[in-house]
């Protein structure tokens, strides 16, 4: 389980609306507020589920792509050229994929886990373009997987104190 330190906003401000002293956020403009750090920390939990499902399909997809790299030859030494850029990000991708496995017993915040993430997939729907152009399509159904991954994660997240309070904060429904 990830080891997200939650805010007391009590500490922070003079007056507090509607009792939420507890307060986590994912990135500017986008937190979710609770009145109990029970709560809280029940949120937090069930949020790690959501970014261990996420990073699963990731991790997965991430493998199995590298499969098909054999076929990338690098045509200069530039760094614009599509097999630098490819090894480049799947580089990327894999200290991004050894943070987010083994940092858990660090504090951190939910900002940087959620930017990470953010990160990641993206990175990984590049890495798919890329050995798509110069493969005739090879990886297209693993681009088509992890676009719904994408488009899965951003509506859960964009939604998490709906989707949390419906019981429902999850990849697969």
């Amino acid at each position: 389980m990830y080891q997200i330190q939650p805010v007391d906003l009590s500490e922070n401000f003079k007056i507090i609306h509607d009792k939420k002293k507890y307060s986590l956020l994912f990135c500017i403009g986008k937190s979710i507020q609770f009145t109990s750090k029970r709560e809280c920390f029940d949120f937090i939990g069930k949020l790690s589920q959501f970014f261990s499902e996420t990073l699963a399909i990731c991790e997965m997809t991430h493998q199995t792509i590298n499969t098909y790299s054999f076929h990338i030859k690098p045509l200069s030494k530039s760094n614009s050229d599509l097999y630098n850029q490819y090894h480049e990000n799947s580089k990327r991708i894999f200290d991004y994929i050894k943070e987010l496995k083994f940092y858990q017993t660090d504090k951190t915040k939910l900002s940087n886990v959620y930017f990470k993430f953010t990160h990641l997939i993206g990175l990984i729907l590049d890495n798919c373009e890329i050995l798509n152009k110069k493969n005739k399509n090879c990886v297209l159904a693993y681009y088509a997987i992890m676009q719904k991954l994408s488009n899965a994660f951003y509506h859960t997240t964009d939604n998490a104190e709906y989707f949390y309070r419906n019981q429902s904060l999850t990849l697969i429904k």
